[in-house]
């Protein structure tokens, strides 16, 4: 039996159709405008080098709590750009069809939503704030979404990123934060 044949799989599958259509009836030209936006802003190219350049500013300022917030989003960014990659590769996922571009398979999981979720709980680890860990989490849910209304990713894409980006981070938080 194939893993496409198996329930769980086509219960997924019918799921991540049907939220796709709701999204793509419901999204108008700012939406989409908008979810382009946030695909730029929360892409590892724009997210490591803002942490980066905390951890160093932090560091030459005497701000220690900004080096360290820096430091946790660079690990956890470094270490979920590899599972995120290596999952890619294991998984093949075709991306959902797009007009005038042909589908890949590097759909599962969402990168973007990956980035936020890790950059999210090491800022939260960071500060040892709820709050943070919160809004960064919610901001990566509206990541999710706006992958999926741009028509990049499945849903199920945005929860194993949301995922992965959680569980890589709480892999790195140890080496990178240390409390007193």
């Amino acid at each position: 039996m194939e893993a496409t044949e198996l329930p769980a799989i086509r219960a997924i599958v019918a799921f991540d159709e049907a939220l796709r259509d709701r999204l793509l009836l419901a999204c108008g030209p700012g939406t989409v405008a908008a979810a382009r936006v946030l695909a730029v802003l929360t892409s590892r190219y724009a997210l490591a080098p803002a942490a980066l350049a905390a951890w160093q500013l932090g560091h030459a300022s005497g701000r220690h709590h900004v080096a360290v917030a820096g430091r946790a989003v660079v690990a956890a960014l470094a270490a979920e750009a590899v599972a995120t990659t290596a999952v890619k590769m294991i998984a093949r996922r075709r991306r959902p069809p797009r007009s005038g571009r042909p589908p890949n398979n590097r759909s599962m999981p969402s990168g973007h939503t990956a980035n936020v979720a890790a950059a999210a709980t090491a800022l939260a680890a960071a500060t040892d704030s709820d709050v943070v860990l919160a809004t960064g989490m919610l901001l990566a849910v509206l990541t999710a979404a706006s992958r999926v209304a741009v028509n990049r990713h499945w849903a199920s894409d945005g929860v194993a990123g949301l995922l992965l980006g959680y569980a890589c981070t709480k892999l790195t938080v140890p080496l990178t934060v240390r409390r007193p």
